[in-house]
């Protein structure tokens, strides 16, 4: 004879989120005929209430999906209890599925069990937005609409908080006169939102700021170490914001003073010397020339004198030319060359006798006057002096000038130096 058993089944789905520990008991008013609907992906569990036969007890419980088998249990030791499988972690896709659970039990090798109602679930085929799903999907501990900031709407998909675009401005953009000692002063930071979170940066060591990071506008400290060296600048940075701070320092810039700060020379050319006053031993300056004819020696430290050399001018034209000692000007002014004194001495207008009482530069030796006497066709005669003051030269006493008006080029050369012309005379022979 084939023996039967009863057990009673109280069956119920329960839909939980992944973090959950403890499962929710079944619904007794809607245990046998239970549906339910879900959206794909959400992790879920079978509960089901269990009542024991008390003179057969059951070898377990199975749990079915359309009718296969997915998961088994064994009976608990209780009469009454409360039995959950374990959880769907993936979810189910889009479908219809139909749950059961049997109690079952092996006699003489047969294998008798007793199955519950159905229990009937649906997972959705369209997902539900971001917005309304009840879960918190950015991780903002803030979910759905319109707790969560990041939705615009019940219907958006997107729970993500969109970002602020922070631009930030300090009370004042730079601070001067630090003391060389340091300290601490007070400067505003203004943020365009109240969630703008920020962090100071400085371009210098000896720059900070307190707090050194925050959220929003904040009334907020700048640091500045002690400084032992000269003036510096360094600059605190949020954002787009800038803050330039200059220190004063312990050690003075060099400051110079030059004596005389001009000199005017003749053509000749020569030597002279500037004085110059340094603030402080340690203090260097260079010089600098800004003319071929201007040669000027080193720099120094300190106080000190600086020698200079002109070159002779061997042209008419004054020049002006720069030194540059310890970033000061001294200015040199350099008269031109004197024109030779040039006589013409006629004897009856065609004998003339030329000559000159001195050379360009003044010397009384090594320079050549170069008479050319050109008539109105352009054919010329040449003359030259000797090289001693004075220079002169008459025409032969045999080859006198022909009637006419003549002009006289004059030229003077000397080895080593470019050759220098004055302006033409002229001369009348009758």
């Amino acid at each position: 004879m084939r023996k039967s058993f009863a057990a009673l089944l109280l069956v119920a789905l329960s839909v939980m989120p992944v973090n959950t520990s403890r499962l929710l008991p079944p619904n007794p008013v809607t245990l046998l005929q239970l549906s339910d609907t879900i959206e794909p992906g959400v992790q879920f569990s079978i509960a089901a209430d269990y009542v024991a036969s008390p003179t057969a007890p059951e070898d377990g419980l199975r749990l079915y999906r359309d009718n296969v088998v997915l998961q088994t249990l064994p009976a608990g030791s209780a009469v009454n209890e409360v039995v959950t499988f374990p959880p769907f972690t993936g979810g189910l896709p889009a479908g219809v599925y139909v749950f059961q659970v049997s109690a079952f039990r092996t006699v003489d090798g047969q294998d008798l069990e007793s199955r519950s109602g159905p229990l009937t679930l649906t997972v959705n085929t369209t997902q539900q937005a971001q917005c309304q799903d009840t879960v918190d999907n950015d991780g903002d501990s803030l979910v759905d609409y319109p707790a969560d900031p990041g939705c615009a709407s019940a219907t958006d998909n997107d729970e993500t908080n969109i970002a602020t675009q922070c631009t930030f401005q300090f009370s004042r953009t730079s601070v001067g006169g630090v003391p060389a000692s340091g300290g601490s002063d007070q400067v505003g930071l203004t943020a365009s939102d109240a969630s703008c979170q920020w962090t100071s940066t400085a371009d210098v060591s000896w720059l900070s700021t307190t707090p050194p990071s925050g959220t929003g506008s904040i009334g907020m400290s700048y640091n500045v170490a002690a400084n032992t060296g000269p003036q510096r600048t360094g600059v605190i940075t949020i954002g787009n914001a800038t803050l330039t701070v200059t220190q004063v320092g312990t050690v003075q810039p060099c400051t110079y003073t030059i004596t005389p700060t001009s000199s005017t020379v003749p053509a000749a050319g020569g030597t002279g010397s500037v004085t110059v006053g340094a603030s402080a031993s340690t203090c260097q300056w260079t010089a600098v020339a800004n003319a071929t004819w201007l040669t000027v020696g080193a720099g120094g430290t300190g106080n000190g004198t600086l020698s200079y050399t002109i070159q002779a001018n061997t042209t008419q034209a004054q020049r002006v030319g720069t030194l540059t000692v310890a970033d000061l000007q001294f200015t040199v002014t350099q008269s031109g060359a004197s024109a030779p004194g040039t006589v013409v001495l006629v004897r009856n207008q065609c004998t003339p006798v030329i000559g000159a009482d001195r050379s360009p530069d003044g010397t009384t030796s090594g320079w050549t006057a170069h008479f050319r006497f050109v008539n109105a066709n352009g054919t010329f005669t040449e003359f030259a002096s000797d090289n001693t003051s004075p220079y002169q030269r008459s025409t032969p006493q045999n080859s006198p000038l022909q009637p006419g008006t003549y002009r006289i080029d004059i030229s003077w050369t000397k080895s080593g130096v470019a050759p220098v012309v004055y302006a033409p005379l002229t001369v009348v022979c009758q």
